[in-house]
């Protein structure tokens, strides 16, 4: 597709009047991919099952596309809600072992 396409300037001015192409929109970071990611790390550290793992991923991976494909938020903001979790992740596992809680 050309870059001076009708369809695609029309995508980016949708994308301006919503407000998800500006660092200072209130969508940083994306609370779906975080609470996406967090089940996925979550389920994964509980049952270690490969392929539930995998899917939950997977359905991560769809639900981040489809927020930047849906313009409510950019790849920054959905980028920014997996970091957050991640780090959750990263935090909450060594404090867990050393409170010794189940």
């Amino acid at each position: 597709m050309r870059s001076g396409s009708p369809r695609r300037s029309g995508h980016l001015k949708n994308a301006a009047l919503t407000g998800a192409l500006y660092l200072n929109n209130p969508g940083f970071p994306s609370d779906h991919a975080l609470f996406e990611m967090f089940l996925t790390l979550a389920v994964w550290y509980v049952t270690r099952r490969r392929l539930l793992t995998v899917a939950l991923l997977v359905m991560t991976v769809l639900v981040c596309l489809g927020r930047v494909a849906a313009l409510v938020h950019t790849p920054l903001d959905v980028a920014g809600g997996v970091a957050v979790a991640l780090l959750g992740a990263v935090w909450y596992v060594p404090h867990h072992k050393n409170s010794g809680a189940d």
